[in-house]
């Protein structure tokens, strides 16, 4: 009666414990019970996979698979047992058949992925589902793993049960106790920069036909090897080929030009398990610094200006990790004659094209001249991209032609949105657009037509500023102790604007001075303003003060031509005349602001004003009820 029980026991036992079955691609060609094993099974390569059984299905099991990238794993009934070699470093499929309806507990969703609707399990380990029936199989995504042997545990929840599944994956640092099955000709290159400073600037910004590149031939050899090479590179290496010869096979390396510094590239070669490195080691086309703040790439000639300028063409399609390098110019550089491109900080096609990286141009207190004279299209010393560029000199001249061009005496990012620092620069160039809706600015666009944020301070303009449409001395949206003292002149017809510091403005101004003649002509409302022909809701001048005179034929004033629910607080016209449209009705001009356009929003306080015989100008604010609100006529200034 006893060994019956223990009979019925061990039956009832029996029927509540499942197995586990694995079936792998690779290895011998029979299946279990004939002693197929685990093996490799490359994409590409012929052959029938055995198949081995792990048999374990509990609370908490191992589930993983020896130098394979593609497995499967369904659920029965059985005992569990200990199996736990490891998924291939590779990048690694792995499939699960699921009992009843399952759900993973515990995944989040990954941005940025483009790859199928991805859930991210911890830190590494992805799937493209994360609940299903028994018909749908769960499938992990093991990316490439080029460090340790890693290990994650997926918790599935299935009716009242919780398993773990805990899944073991291989990485490149992991060398097995035999290794040899693979060889190369050749693992080591040493090549120049393969850099040219030629650029085609009509070239569509999008076809990045400017690459150069360098071809060369290594031989792998692998005996025992079945499939095809998978091979690790980076962005400035390509692998292609991987023709087989007899027992061996010939990789096409592909160098890319290196339009930076001096770089080591390593690139790693698989054949079934085994791997060798093949390094690159390749000058740059700056010979001088690593592009870092303390160690910066010297510029010391016309020639590495086009190199930088090349940099910034290169990053244009996306190769954004030229974006944040730091260059030194450690001497004066003549002869430049078309704007130097500066690297940008994000992808062309990026919708925002907000910069997450900048370079930075440090000009070492040295003067740059240059004669740019670009017609149809934008001119200036630097343009696109996004950088940090300080202490610098521009002498010259510098011309855009053409409908809606801009010219910029140091840096023209008009078309892009983005946040560039530009401090203690001066330019001394002629600086001038010409053509319907054309401007002009001393250092940078303002951002009353952009959207960029152009930080500016400390900046003098000396250079003469003309255009058609709208043009200041020095430009930008934040702007500080900035100084103009150069003519500033608009020649338009329509709503022309002239101003010492910016023109139509969104923004803040703080400690900044005018001393050039501002002139604004036309016939249909021009605006002048010492520091800015007019300001919009929200902006607000501080602490700024007006030396020079403003003339315009409708609105003139000497801090602002016309003020939109501004503030101006704290500043002064100390000398100049306000000339500005008088008629029988209104006075446009006034030694703080000619107009305010918005009454009950202007907010004018501490200001100061001396008179000037000639003026048009006769109180602080013009065109408004409350003339000197705010305003103070003081002689003594």
């Amino acid at each position: 009666m006893k060994k019956f029980l223990k009979f019925a026991y061990m039956i009832l036992c029996l029927m509540f414990i499942g197995t586990f079955t694995v079936a792998c691609g690779g290895g011998g060609g029979g299946d279990s019970a004939s002693g197929g094993g685990f093996g490799y099974f490359p994409a590409g390569a012929n052959g029938n996979g055995g198949n081995g059984t792990i048999n374990p299905i509990s609370p908490d099991a191992e589930y993983s698979f020896d130098n394979t990238k593609e497995a499967s794993v369904s659920f029965t009934d059985g005992k569990t047992e200990k199996n736990t070699p490891t998924i291939s470093s590779l990048e690694s499929t792995l499939s699960v058949e699921m009992p009843d309806s399952w759900e993973i507990t515990d995944t989040k969703n990954v941005e940025g992925l483009t790859k199928g609707n991805y859930r991210l399990i911890n830190n590494w380990l992805y799937t493209t589902n994360d609940s299903g029936s028994a018909s749908e199989k769960l499938t992990f995504n093991l990316p490439v793993n080029s460090g340790e042997r890693r290990t994650e545990k997926v918790k599935i929840k299935s009716g009242d049960k919780t398993y773990t599944l805990t899944i073991i994956q291989a990485g490149f640092k992991e060398d097995p106790e035999k290794r040899g099955n693979i060889s190369a000709d050749k693992t080591l290159f040493e090549v120049d920069s393969l850099s040219s400073t030629n650029i085609d600037t009509s070239q569509a910004i999008n076809s990045p036909t400017n690459f150069n590149s360098r071809k060369e031939k290594v031989k792998i050899t692998a005996p025992n090897f079945q499939g095809e090479l998978k091979v690790l590179g980076g962005q400035v290496l390509d692998v292609s080929g991987a023709v087989a010869v007899d027992n061996y096979r010939v990789v096409d390396l592909t160098i890319y030009e290196n339009p930076l510094g001096y770089r080591e590239v390593k690139i790693r070669i698989f054949a079934n398990t085994d791997y060798i490195d093949i390094t690159v080691k390749q000058k740059g086309a700056f010979a001088v610094g690593e592009g870092t703040e303390d160690n910066p790439f010297i510029i010391s000639n016309l020639d590495d200006l086009n190199k930088l300028s090349k940099v910034g063409f290169l990053s244009a399609f996306g190769n954004i990790m030229l974006a944040d390098k730091n260059f030194k110019i450690n001497s004066d550089i003549s002869g430049i004659t078309s704007p130097i491109r500066l690297p940008y900080g994000h992808n062309v096609g990026n919708a925002v094209n907000t910069a997450s990286k900048i370079c930075t141009i440090d000009g070492n207190g040295k003067k740059l001249t240059a004669n740019i004279n670009v017609t149809d299209g934008n001119a200036s010393l630097f343009t696109y991209g996004s950088g940090i560029i300080k202490n610098l000199t521009v002498a010259g001249k510098i011309t855009a032609t053409g409908n809606n061009a801009y010219a910029c005496g140091i840096f023209d990012n008009s078309n892009l949105v983005g946040e560039n620092k530009i401090s203690n620069c001066t330019n001394e160039a002629e600086v001038t657009a010409t053509g319907d809706y054309a401007s002009a600015y001393g250092i940078s666009p303002s951002n009353a037509v952009t959207n960029l944020k152009n930080i500016v301070t400390n900046c003098t303009n000396k250079g003469k500023i003309t255009a058609t449409y709208r043009a200041c001395g020095i430009g930008g949206s934040t702007i500080s102790d900035c100084t103009n003292e150069a003519d500033v002149t608009t020649t338009g017809e329509y709503d022309s604007h002239a101003s010492g510091i910016t023109d139509s403005y969104n923004g803040t101004i703080t400690n900044c001075t005018n001393k050039g003649k501002i002139t604004a002509s036309g016939n249909s409302y021009p605006y002048a303003g010492g520091i800015s022909a007019n300001t919009n809701e929200g902006s607000v001048i501080s602490n700024c003060t007006n030396e020079g005179n403003v003339t315009s034929s409708h609105y003139a004033g000497g801090i602002v031509g016309d003020s939109y629910r501004s503030t101006i607080k704290s500043c002064q016209h100390k000398s100049g005349i306000i000339k500005g449209e008088v008629n029988e009705d209104y006075n446009y001009s006034g030694y703080i602001a000619g107009n305010a356009s918005d009454e009950s929003g202007l907010k004018i306080s501490g200001c100061k004003y001396k008179k000037a015989t000639g003026s048009t100008a006769t109180k602080g604010v013009g065109n408004y009820e409350d003339s000197e609100s705010g305003c103070t006529n003081d002689e003594t200034i």
